[in-house]
C-alpha cells in the first residue's frame, strides 16, 4: 500500500477539508486513541472538527454559496490570465519589459504555487479594506 507522506492542507476546499478530518478521526478511532496515548488530544480534535463542520455546513447552506463560487472561479480565471499575460513579457526583446515581468512574477509569487496562493489571499484581503 502506498502512503502520502505530506500535502498542503490549506489547499483543500471546504468539503475536502471536512472529509479529511472526518476520515482522520475514523482512523484514530480504529487505532484506539487511549492506547496511543492521545485520548485527550483526540477529544480536543473532535471538538475542533465539530466547530469546523458546523461552519462549513452553515456556509454550504447559504444562498450566497453559488455566487461566492462563481466569483471565486472568476477571480481564479483573472489571476491566471494576468500571470499568463505577464509571462509573455519575460522573453520580450525589450529588456525593461522583460525585467519588469520577472519582477512581477517574483513579487506575485507566481513561480511558486504556495506563494501564489498567499499572494491571492493577501490581494483579496487588501481589496476588502
Amino acid at each position: 500500500m502506498e502512503s502520502i507522506h505530506s500535502f498542503y492542507l490549506p489547499q483543500l476546499h471546504n468539503g475536502e477539508n471536512v472529509n479529511f478530518h472526518a476520515e482522520s478521526l475514523e482512523q484514530l478511532d480504529k487505532a484506539d486513541p487511549a492506547k496511543l496515548g492521545v485520548g485527550e488530544q483526540t477529544l480536543a480534535y473532535r471538538a475542533a472538527y465539530g466547530d469546523l463542520k458546523f461552519s462549513v455546513d452553515v456556509f454550504s447552506a447559504s444562498e450566497l454559496s453559488p455566487e461566492s463560487s462563481r466569483r471565486d472561479a472568476g477571480r481564479d480565471r483573472a489571476y491566471s490570465a494576468f500571470t499568463s499575460f505577464v509571462k509573455v513579457y519575460v522573453n520580450d526583446d525589450d529588456e525593461v519589459k522583460s525585467v519588469a515581468a520577472e519582477r512581477v512574477l517574483d513579487v506575485s509569487g507566481s513561480r511558486n504555487r504556495n506563494s501564489a496562493i498567499r499572494f491571492i489571499w493577501d490581494w483579496r484581503r487588501n481589496l476588502r479594506r
